[in-house]
Formats: structure tokens, sequence, C-alpha cells
């Protein structure tokens, strides 16, 4: 619920007072710096020290930035995080979202709308698919157009396979049984040790009134 108020202060406030919630995990929140925070976690896809800042390019802070986390997890292609988490496979998703037992092996035609598209292509040739790809641009609100557009690229294609994060923004009654999502898992190393000091954080935050 913090997460959803722009003012993430306020909604953290409203978490506690009305809902009686006493720990808040907010998503996506590295900038909002009126929000205290026990412990901070960074996850960082690429080498920030190569990127420029918005507009010119993604990032929204100096990659200096990144001495505010308590905890850098690299997910991707970036060698300066103390952590590295690993993205395992864990099964196919039909168009509605229940996981399905099924090959992903054979000739597909594979699209999304996400930052960095090459990780996913490379993950689904991984699992023995012949991969056609279409890469659209990063949150890409899709269009009966750009539907359609995948329906002729897939036309001689075995399945149409795309991101959890892209299927959520389709309507899967406009779609066939051919459309699927990979669903990944993130195995993240020494996760307990993270937890434990999340909670010795939390046990003896002074939080100013």
């Amino acid at each position: 619920l913090a997460g959803l108020d722009p003012d993430r202060v306020a909604g953290a406030l409203y978490a506690h007072r009305h809902l009686g919630v006493d720990i808040v995990v907010l998503d996506d929140a590295y900038q909002h710096r009126r929000i205290h925070r026990d412990y901070t976690i960074c996850l960082v896809s690429g080498d920030p020290a190569g990127e420029a800042l918005l507009p010119l390019g993604r990032l929204r802070e100096p990659a200096a930035a990144l001495k505010r986390a308590d905890c850098i997890i690299a997910t991707k292609q970036y060698t300066g995080a103390s952590r590295c988490a690993l993205l395992e496979v864990e099964s196919l998703v039909e168009r509605f979202g229940g996981p399905v037992n099924r090959s992903i092996a054979g000739n597909v035609l594979a699209f999304c709308g996400i930052a960095r598209p090459e990780p996913f292509f490379a993950t689904l040739r991984t699992q023995g698919a012949r991969v056609e790809t279409i890469s659209f641009r990063d949150h890409h609100a899709y269009t009966p157009r750009d539907i359609a557009y995948i329906r002729r690229r897939a036309a001689q294609k075995d399945l149409i396979i795309t991101t959890e994060k892209d299927l959520v923004r389709l309507n899967p009654k406009t779609l066939d049984d051919r459309w699927h999502a990979l669903r990944v898992r993130m195995d993240i190393p020494d996760l307990d040790i993270i937890i434990e000091e999340i909670e010795a954080r939390g046990r003896s935050r002074r939080i100013s009134r």
C-alpha cells in the first residue's frame, strides 16, 4: 500500500496508523530519500559506471550513489556487487498465468518490452528453443496492432513466449494456447545472512519523530 501512494512517506504512515503495519517493504524506492529506511538493497543489472544520467542515459543518480546501499546484488552483467543472483527457469505459465509442464524446445517467437532483453532470449536458447525475437521499449503498452504483428511473425512457430512482466499487460482472452510466459526464480546467495542483517537493524532502529 505504501508503494501505491506516490508519496511513500504518507503511504507508510497510513499503513501504520490505519492498518497496523509494522514493516514496510518498498520496491523502486532508492531515490525516495524522505522516507526512513532500516536496510537498503539495490539490484544492479549492468555496470552503472558506463551509463549516463537521464535524459541522455538511464541512470537517475550517479554511480557513486550506490554507496548508500547496505547490500548490492547483481542480477545480470555486473561484477562490482558483493553478491550475484542467479536466475533459474521455473516453468512456463499459460496465458491466464497458471504454470504448465511443457517443454520450451521447438520453434519459438519470443518478445518482450524490458530494458535488457538479451538475457531473456539467451535463457530460452539454453532451454533448447530455436528463437526468433521481437524487442519493444521498456514498459511497452501493447496495442491491438502489436498483437497482430506478433501473430504474423509467429505464424509458423510452435510457441509464443514473453516475460511475466509483459504477460500481465496482455488480455489473455484475445490470445490462443500458444502464448506463454517464462517464469524464473531468483536465487540470492547468503540470503539467510541478509535476513539476519535486516532483523538486527530493525531491532536496533531509532526513528526520529
